[in-house]
């Protein structure tokens, strides 16, 4: 009973995000985001009709929208990343191609070692892409956390609460997936009601910061990010050339 009571609450909240979103044009300035939420809510509303109507294809359902939800859940760290270095177009690029790059390289790994064309398979290969991709994503964020906080910048309100919730979400996936791994089925229980709990956390902090649109204050010191940027494009352009006039010597060798 707590667990749906939990689930219920996390639902609701997850709701009344999609609708203030649409209501008030949220929409325009988070698609990304908007975008996970409404995938989220989705995925628990025919979660919960399957578990009461269909309990027998209940696992087939859950890992098949497991699955889909990291892919979504990879729009909220781009959301962040997008809005974050709006003013600095050039370390945009490169963070959206080092994202893009990653996903790719994780689900070709998680194919090969496991394959989607079996049951067992699909379920593996989803907790391989799960424990990776989560990694990838908290030292994203720890990474964009620690320029900003390098360069003194503020997010603004609605950013840094996508930041704080989707990082006790991360925080407690990684957690989670560790732990599982460690103690088993007895972890396992007791986190089946602890994890939605803390999501309610997350959807509380996103609700609150971002219940109305307020804009980033554009960085005073946007020019000195891009000068930094430039740099270190342009010196691994040079090393990568060097790199690649070495190996061609070494070939004709």
């Amino acid at each position: 009973m707590l667990s749906q009571a939990i689930w219920i609450v996390a639902v609701a909240l997850e709701a009344l995000l999609v609708v203030r979103f649409f209501v008030h044009g949220l929409i325009r300035h988070y698609p990304y985001f908007y975008s996970y939420i409404s995938f989220v809510l989705a995925q628990d509303a025919v979660r919960m009709f399957v578990y009461a109507e269909h309990r027998e294809v209940y696992p087939q359902v859950y890992w098949s929208t497991e699955f889909l939800g990291l892919l979504f859940g990879c729009g909220v760290i781009w959301e962040i990343y997008r809005g974050a270095l709006s003013p600095f177009p050039g370390a945009r690029r490169i963070g959206r191609s080092v994202l893009g790059i990653m996903v790719i390289l994780l689900l070709i790994k998680a194919g090969l070692n496991h394959g989607f064309w079996t049951a067992n398979g699909a379920i593996l290969t989803t907790l391989d892409i799960e424990r990776d991709l989560r990694l990838v994503q908290a030292v994203c964020l720890a990474a964009l956390v620690a320029v900003f906080t390098f360069y003194k910048l503020s997010l603004g309100r609605n950013l840094r609460a996508l930041v704080f919730g989707y990082g006790i979400f991360l925080a407690t996936s990684v957690v989670n997936l560790a732990m599982r791994g460690q103690i088993g089925e007895r972890f396992q229980l007791t986190w089946q009601v602890l994890q939605p709990s803390l999501y309610i956390v997350v959807l509380t902090v996103w609700s609150a910061g971002v219940w109305s649109y307020v804009p980033m204050q554009p960085p005073k010191i946007a020019l000195t990010i891009e000068e930094d940027y430039e740099r270190l494009a342009s010196s691994t352009r040079i090393r990568l050339g060097e790199l690649r006039s070495r190996v061609n010597k070494g070939i004709r060798a």
